[in-house]
């Protein structure tokens, strides 16, 4: 099955098909079992329908979009003929198979459902493999087929090039908008990434705020698409704003095509405060300790179930939804104030402008807060009001204050003022949490300012030795360590009668003597059944290979026997 990176694109599109764009085209889905009957209900009518309705769907795709979408697949004749061999809700994912050739597949992972993978977003941060990557893995092995090409959207971008990258089935992935990985992921998992990592493409939108976070997988193509004109931020991610759009002259909506017939992408360059956003995530994946990693990826990826899922999310013994998340983001005040300490601290080593930090800080949803702030300032206290000007913000007076390293009077006031909207308490508590933050600033390890904002390269293969030699010399050197006593320190009892011999401590010290040596007997017995162990691993992987190189040879012979019989037959 050779299909396009455009067709394989199209296809993710169907994940996203719901019941309620069938209904608003006054259709039903199913039940289906190829592409043909998911989409044959959706005549000109049905298609007119939607090109009609001013329902945002799932994704925040319109109608007209939905319309153009479904039109495109259904004129293609090899999309429109693919079997749907299977659809897994609990992954979630569509499993597409062509009649023609029965040992390959296409599999689609539809991006972020619900709450439970938005916090596995998150928790990405610090962990080599999340639960989410791991479903994703175990339904692709539990497949019958033997080359499948995976695509998905957002999270799913990030489950298809985890598979592909721990999946031997896996030869092919065309990830839309999926975020990278962590440091802990590209370091256990280097060798499967230098073998597979170029059989990645990972296509993002210029604007997109999701594929910017953590490392992209090295080897892989990265390429960035500048996306319908009309997009807005939150529609910067779906994706239906691959494409771009058209009314043809009978008023029917279409999506923009290629020389070959396939839907034009518009190759672009990232948003220069996306860079940033980038820059920002990969600098404390870089910077921060690995337990604060752990900690933080936690953290991160409750807020995102929260904000980003429907409904009330629980943790530990309370539920929590948009309305309260300022609540959340206060419950763990040592880790917000660790995050904050790092942004300043990106935005102190970088030099980042005030252009450039309010960029960031609109991305990040601050800059309405601060406006609020600095606008009531003014007109209740037009002393602070004129710092704050001078200092070129609300945003940059903290930033200037928290670097010089001294006590922040004017700040503490500030803070003060800002929580007496709601208590005195409120007010002292944030005066704890600006000194908490002063604290995590000067606590950032000290790093090089290059490497700090880097991506991670990926790793070279290590040759290890495992030969008969190498053996002989590591279980040497163990021996020699089993066959030094080091002398025994036990004769020193027969000083027992001197004068010296308790005031010096002398039974003290042969004791601990004794008991450090039984230590290094101990550890170097541990090494020895360890080596012994690895050894024996490595010998028996080499038999397993052996066993599979002398066959493939044993083939190779015979199909040279048949084809040196074949031409003797011949005359040849």
């Amino acid at each position: 099955m050779q299909l396009t990176d455009e067709q394989i694109m199209l296809l993710e599109q169907l994940t996203y098909l719901e019941d309620k764009v069938a209904r608003e085209a006054d259709v039903v889905l199913g039940p289906y079992d190829s592409v043909e009957s998911l989409l044959r209900q959706f005549d000109e009518d049905a298609l007119a329908e939607l090109e009609d309705s001013d329902e945002q769907f799932e994704g925040l795709v319109s109608g007209k979009q939905w319309a153009a979408i479904i039109r495109q697949i259904q004129n293609d004749p090899e999309l429109y003929s693919l079997d749907i061999a299977g659809k897994d809700d609990s992954v979630p994912a569509i499993c597409f198979t062509d009649p023609n050739d029965p040992d390959s597949a296409v599999v689609a992972f539809k991006g972020t459902t619900g709450q439970k993978e938005w916090w596995d977003n998150g928790s990405g941060f610090g962990l080599s493999d999340t639960e989410k990557q791991k479903e994703a893995l175990e339904y692709i092995e539990n497949l019958p087929y033997d080359s499948i090409t995976v695509t998905g959207h957002s999270k799913g971008g990030n489950k298809a090039q985890y598979v592909t990258v721990l999946s031997d089935k896996v030869d092919r992935c065309i990830s839309m908008d999926g975020q990278g990985f962590s440091q802990e992921f590209l370091d256990r998992y280097y060798a499967e990434i230098e073998k597979k990592g170029g059989s990645i493409t990972n296509y993002y939108l210029d604007g997109d705020f999701v594929s910017i976070l953590l490392f992209p997988i090295p080897g892989s193509a990265q390429v960035c698409i500048e996306g319908d004109d009309s997009i807005i931020l939150e529609k910067n991610h779906v994706p239906s704003s691959f494409y771009r759009y058209y009314q043809d002259e009978d008023g029917y909506w279409h999506i923009l095509e290629n020389k070959s017939g396939d839907p034009a992408l518009v190759i672009g360059t990232r948003e220069e405060v996306m860079v940033y956003l980038h820059e920002l995530t990969v600098f404390l994946l870089n910077v921060m300790p690995e337990e604060d990693k752990r900690k933080a990826g936690d953290y991160i990826g409750n807020i995102l179930a929260i904000l980003m899922g429907q409904g009330d999310f629980p943790i530990e013994d309370k539920v929590y939804n948009k309305d309260n998340v300022a609540e959340y983001l206060l419950s763990d005040k040592e880790m917000l104030a660790k995050l904050l300490a790092y942004f300043i601290k990106y935005v102190e080593t970088y030099n980042l402008t005030d252009e450039e930090v309010r960029s960031l800080a609109e991305v990040l949803g601050l800059d309405k807060t601060l406006a609020a702030i600095e606008e009531d300032m003014a007109e209740d206290n037009k002393t602070l009001s004129g710092f704050i000007s001078d200092a070129g913000g609300l945003l940059n007076l903290i930033i200037n204050q928290i670097r010089d390293g001294k006590e922040d009077p004017v700040i503490e006031w500030l803070l003060k003022w800002i929580g007496g909207w709601e208590s005195e308490e409120v007010g002292e508590d944030m005066v704890d949490f600006w000194r908490s933050l002063e604290k995590e600033y000067q606590s950032i390890p000290d790093f090089d300012p290059e490497k700090a904002r880097a991506d991670a390269a990926g790793k070279g293969a290590k040759i290890r030795d495992f030969s008969e030699k190498t053996y002989s010399i590591l279980m040497s050197a163990i021996l020699s360590v089993e066959a030094d006593t080091y002398g025994s320190v036990s004769g020193w009892s027969g000083y027992a009668g001197e004068e010296w011999y308790d005031t010096l401590l002398i039974p003290n010290a042969v004791g601990g003597i004794n008991a450090y040596f039984e230590r290094v007997s101990e550890i170097n017995r541990q090494c020895r059944e360890s080596a012994e162990r690895v050894f024996a691993e490595a010998n028996e992987a080499d038999q397993e290979n052996a066993k599979r190189l002398q066959s493939l040879v044993d083939e190779i012979r015979s199909v040279c026997s048949l084809i040196k019989a074949k031409t003797e037959g011949l005359g040849m």
